[in-house]
């Protein structure tokens, strides 16, 4: 290992390739005198017009020319050679991993008579065939963000779609969104070239690593489908943002953004419900200042060394409104005879205690009048339901209209040297500091609030070397580091258990005192299942890179290393979780459930939870290596054909944990309880422990062989069309793979678990003394393949769990018409091994086993009495006769953490149209149309689980963020008044100050609405299999009207029915022909600005998000047997709100 890594040192600090990926661009071409051949030696310089600093070359034999390594901006090339008329070009912009192809015909004359050629950049992208976009920077600058979050400019790119529970006009500052296809959270983002995503808290998914202002940013990129083998360590998207630097001038800016609740539109519910418009104000203020680093009398930095500083802050206020259910009154004293469903039906509740189980045939007694006596009434469950809120509304179903307050602080403060050593080397070093404080909204006024509090600090630092070998090679070298803590206290701290009348052991166990998690089907979540979290994450990273020009090859070769760490201090159901269903209380059939019999909450109060857990602090420290090899070359065939040719090796070291607390179910293994259980056959399977009996300390196998080749090309057809397009293979984090929390083995981090009844039909636990078998204790790995066993295991690991790729191919055609670029793409991509976040239990009954039907239910004499004597169903002396049927007998569930079992397949169409700013005009509109079909959930947005783990085809079905047309459109619009421009160019200064520097900005939105994932509720299948989804009647459930007119019926109930008892539905994962609401928005933007003196200007915005005030309804409620079944109670956007702003700036 050791020599591994010097190996890798060595080649960062000696060689490596390409362009410094993801913060710099390159300016190639071909240069021929007037019959057309080929010029070689002729010197070309590239001079940042900014900075002043130079970079030369020289063409090779064939003509060719490369300068790679450029920082993005404005800069001016001349040629040079002897006999021929110089050649000097002006304006030429250069953007972020841009390749511009300027070639060139020089003609025969003297040194003395220069040519001038001043022209447009480049429109067309005639190097390469990858997908994406570049944000220009008056765009970015322009255009009206809410958060003033740089990656809120994804929203303007085609192929790129927020995840099913983000707000599809804002990206939030966030990973989590979806390139072409592909899975939300697996991007890569880079800031200055240097990895700006953390190992997220599920494994497989990245976070964003530390924010940036608008203000702080140069150069934004996205490319969406097939870049170059440079890349990797994603299956999605890329997005290179570069920060600003100085130059040999002095800038700066100072700003304040206003936004005030009094400016804003009252949300849609709340006038609904008759609330008032709920209080915010933010402010936003920042500043920046750049130019030359220099001591006076001792250095002066210009054309050498600059600086960039930025600063912002925000400070608000925040407020918040929702609608929930919660209990009546009368509910809470027994009285549910007033119980009705959202369509008046009453909801009938039946006796546990008075089943009878006759033939197979389950029934129950109704409690007289809908009365549960006062007897009855479990202590417990009396005291949880004073936390409830009282309604404000009428009606048992979204009868509380509620309103929170919340706050927020943050700064961000960057600092960027760029220095010039010498017209051959050029380096820099960026330090960033983020420091996030806040209060979400607080719901409730009492102790089951949970925790609502974050506090985030992180620290990002990035430094690039470059060095000129000679005109046809250039080495690059840079180091990243990021580091995040991420804390979530809970303000309920200290909460005392017995007060709510837990037995005082319960309380003794809790290993934070913080009120417990309740959740109550249909009603309202109270309390804390994680306790008071604190998350280090970091990242390390280095690469280096060699770039070779040879003949017509523009070849580079570089590696790629980084270490992913994540130290973790959290609780899993500290002071425990009680879940309760309708099940103990539908009827008359005890099996089969329904809408208009049982009550969660009837469960609650008589003390008998479906399900409880009781957990521990979890304390780990996981990191795990990834190293890249990459070799890419740009071979340019002629002048209008480049081939894109590139080969990546990609290693995802297995994680470790320092002390080991890691395990792995290994499937086949003969179980140590064989010949000591009668009657049982043979025993397998059991849990390996890292670090035990030989067992290695990484947690999985490595996925050595993971070779992704990369092609692309771009043709010129003439010089207003190319054809461009590229198939390549592109490696994700591993589904289990990068350093994560929820690694801890539950050996070192036991939970104890319990079900409310052997039989699914009578209640065996209550509240009163929830757990008398105690709870189990810390094990580690003392017991070998007796752990656990007994008990479930919530996150079991698979050792063989390959790394999830995508294979991506795309073809693109370009036309540029006059000042604008149209563009039609086809994108697809193909998932494999793809990480399931649904999981699935693989000690669930096969579907021949559930027909035996209701006899699954019968107890019968445990042969593990005595043998197992963990806390559980499988110490009693009676057990079901299910639990003797499962795959592992001596366990209860066992639940697959994110198996690597996914697979997918994305087609989209998309069309596209730009025209840069010019002329006081700029826009930039795409149609994309698509369809994401997969068999496995992503780890961001809603989770659609499995029916039957055994049947994986059953599972496919259009992906949950599926949408099928997404259009967005930003325009620029420099009114045509005042000094200089077509309108009032003869006014005088005080005529141009007031009428004169006008800009109308837009951002528009249409997108479809997402697939429905409906779920039956409760589980018919008496929770002996997976999930389990309604049946379909065999119709279109799709009601017609306006959403707003059907917020209390989005969907036609009637169109689906709860299945057969031991039966599953069959209704597929998603929805194919029922979408929840449609999705638009129009943000607008004013801005007038005041030229104070030649450089100091004065800008006045006034922003507009939401510009119609139409509400973006929230998906239904998708519990088919909830009484809120098809009700929608939220918006997925703001209502109107304003923000003026006032910038100054020189």
């Amino acid at each position: 290992m050791k020599t591994t890594r010097w190996a890798v040192k060595a080649l960062f600090f000696l060689s490596a390739a390409a362009n410094a990926p993801g913060q710099t661009g390159q300016i190639t071409g071909l240069i021929t005198d007037s019959s057309g051949a080929a010029m070689a030696n002729v010197k070309v310089t590239a001079a940042n017009t900014q900075t002043g600093v130079n970079h030369g070359t020289e063409t090779n034999a064939q003509g060719n020319y490369t300068i790679p390594l450029l920082r993005p901006g404005k800069y001016q090339l001349v040629l040079k050679t002897d006999g021929f008329r110089p050649i000097r070009r002006d304006g030429l912009t250069l953007e972020v991993d841009q390749v511009a192809r300027i070639d060139f015909s020089m003609e025969v004359g003297a040194v003395t008579e220069s040519i001038n050629v001043t022209e447009q950049t480049p429109l067309l992208q005639t190097s390469s065939g990858s997908l994406g976009q570049v944000i220009e920077s008056k765009q970015f600058t322009d255009i009206p963000l809410n958060d003033r979050g740089a990656l809120g400019l994804l929203a303007l790119s085609d192929g790129i779609a927020p995840s099913r529970n983000q707000d599809s006009n804002s990206f939030n500052n966030s990973n989590a969104f979806s390139a072409s296809g592909s899975r939300p959270g697996q991007n890569e983002i880079l800031l200055d070239g240097a990895p700006n995503t953390l190992p997220g808290v599920w494994p497989g998914r990245g976070i964003l690593g530390t924010p940036v202002q608008v203000d702080a940013v140069q150069e934004f990129k996205v490319q969406t489908s097939v870049f170059s083998a440079e890349y990797g360590r994603t299956s999605g998207g890329l997005v290179n943002m570069v920060t600003r630097s100085g130059g040999n001038e002095w800038h700066g800016s100072a700003s304040e953004y206003l936004r005030n609740s009094a400016m804003d539109a009252n949300d849609f519910f709340n006038n609904r419900s008759g609330l008032p418009l709920t209080s915010f104000k933010r402010n936003q203020f920042g500043a920046t200042f750049s130019g030359p680093l220099s001591i006076p009398k001792l250095y002066s930095g210009k054309n050498r060394t600059f600086f960039f500083a930025n600063y912002q802050g925000t400070r608000a206020s925040v407020s918040a409104s929702r609608t929930t259910t919660v209990p009546t009154a009368e509910m809470r004293t027994g009285d549910f005879s007033k119980l009705v469903t959202l369509q008046g039906q009453p909801v009938i509740l039946y006796d546990p205690l008075t089943t009878t189980n006759v033939g197979g045939n389950p029934t129950r007694q109704p409690f007289a009048g809908n009365l549960i006596p006062g007897g009855r009434i479990n202590a417990v469950g009396k005291n949880l339901a004073t936390y409830f809120p009282l309604p404000n509304a009428g009606g048992s179903v979204n009868n509380l209209a509620q309103a929170g307050a919340g706050r927020q602080s943050a700064d961000i403060f960057g600092v960027r040297v760029d220095h010039a050593v010498s017209n051959r080397q050029n380096l820099f070093v960026r330090v960033t500091q983020n420091r996030d404080d806040g209060l979400d909204p607080r719901w409730l006024d009492n102790a089951a609030q949970g925790f609502i509090g974050l506090y985030q600090d992180v620290t990002s630092i990035a430094g690039d070397y470059t060095f000129t070998v000679n005109p046809t090679s250039v080495l690059n070298a840079r180091f990243g580091f990021i580091n995040r803590v991420h804390e979530n206290p809970d303000p309920a701290l200290g909460f005392d258990l017995t007060t709510l009348g837990f037995p005082k052991y319960v309380n003794s166990e809790a290993k934070l005192h913080v009120f417990p998690s309740v959740s109550t089907n249909g009603y309202m979540t109270m309390g804390n299942n994680q306790g008071v979290n604190s998350f280090y994450y970091r990242t390390q990273s280095f690469q280096g890179s060699l770039t070779k020009l040879l003949g017509a090859h523009t070849l580079k070769a570089g590696i790629d290393y980084r270490v992913n760490s994540v130290d973790q201090d959290r609780g899993v159901d500290p002071s425990g979780s009680y879940t309760f269903n309708r099940a103990f209380t539908q009827g008359p059939n005890a099996n089969r459930g329904g809408t208009t019999f049982g009550d969660g909450f009837a469960s609650l109060l008589l003390g008998t939870p479906a399900s409880g857990q009781f957990g521990t602090a979890t304390k780990a420290v996981s990191s795990n290596p990834y190293y890249a090899f990459y070799l890419q070359d740009d071979w340019k065939i002629s002048a209008r054909l480049t081939l894109n040719l590139g080969l990546r090796y990609d290693i995802e070291l297995p994680r470790y944990e320092k002390s080991n607390q890691v395990d792995w179910f290994d499937y086949d293994v003969p179980s140590p309880l064989n010949g000591r259980v009668p009657g049982v056959g043979r025993l397998s399977g059991g849990l390996r422990f890292a670090g035990v009996d030989g067992n290695p300390r990484r947690h999985f196998n490595t996925d050595a062989v993971n070779l992704a080749p990369r092609f692309g090309f771009a043709y010129q057809l003439n010089s207003k069309t190319v054809v461009r397009g590229g198939a390549g293979i592109f490696f994700a984090p591993g589904s289990i793979g990068a350093a994560g929390f929820n690694i801890a083995s539950q050996a070192f981090a036991p939970s104890t678990s319990f079900v409310g009844s052997l039989d699914g039909l009578i209640p065996i636990q209550t509240l009163a003394n929830p757990f008398p078998d105690g709870f189990s204790a810390v094990e580690g790995g003392s017991k070998g393949l007796l752990s656990q066993v007994g008990q479930t295991v919530a996150r079991l690991y698979d050792r063989s769990a390959p790394l999830p790729y995508h294979v991506q191919w795309n073809f693109s055609l370009q036309r540029q018409a006059g000042g604008y670029a149209f563009q039609a793409a086809y994108s697809a991509n193909h998932g494999v091994h793809l990480a399931d976040a649904a999981g699935f239990n693989i000690n669930q009954l096969r579907p021949e086993t559930l027909a035996v039907g209701s006899s699954l239910q019968q107890l019968v004499p445990n042969p593990f009495n005595g043998i197992i004597t963990a806390p559980g169903q499988l110490r009693a002396a009676t057990v079901t006769r299910a639990q003797l049927l499962k795959p592992y007998p001596h366990f209860d569930n066992l639940t697959v953490f994110n198996p690597a079992a996914g697979n997918s397949i994305y087609h989209g169409l998309a069309l596209k149209v730009e025209r840069r700013f010019a002329a006081g005009v700029g826009i930039l509109a795409s149609w994309t149309v698509s369809k994401n079909i997969s068999d496995a959930s992503a780890t961001l947005g809603q989770t659609a689980a499995h029916q039957d783990a055994f049947n994986r085809r059953a599972s496919r079905s259009l992906v949950e963020a599926d949408i099928p047309q997404r259009f967005v459109a930003s325009t620029s619009y420099e009114l045509p008044f005042g000094r200089g421009k077509r309108f009032g160019s003869g006014w005088n200064r005080a005529g141009g100050l007031v009428l004169g520097g006008w800009q109308v900005n837009a951002m528009i939105l249409r997108q479809s609405g997402f697939p429905l994932v409906l779920t039956n509720s409760p589980n018919s299948a008496n929770a002996l299999g997976g999930s389990q989804r309604p049946n379909s009647r065999g119709y279109n459930a799709s009601l017609t009207g306006p959403t707003q007119d059907r917020l209390n019926a989005f969907v036609d109930a009637k169109a689906f029915s709860t299945p057969d008892p031991f039966t599953y539905g069959n209704v597929g994962r998603t929805l194919p022909d029922v979408r929840g609401p449609r999705l638009g928005n129009v943000n607008l933007s004013l801005l007038k600005t005041f030229g104070l003196n030649e450089r100091l200007n004065l800008q006045f915005r006034a922003e507009v998000f939401n510009l119609t005030n139409s509400p973006m309804f929230g998906m239904p409620n998708q519990s088919f047997g909830s009484a809120a079944f098809g009700t929608i109670t939220s918006t997925q956007n703001n209502p109107r709100q304003v923000q003026l702003a006032l910038r100054l700036y020189f």
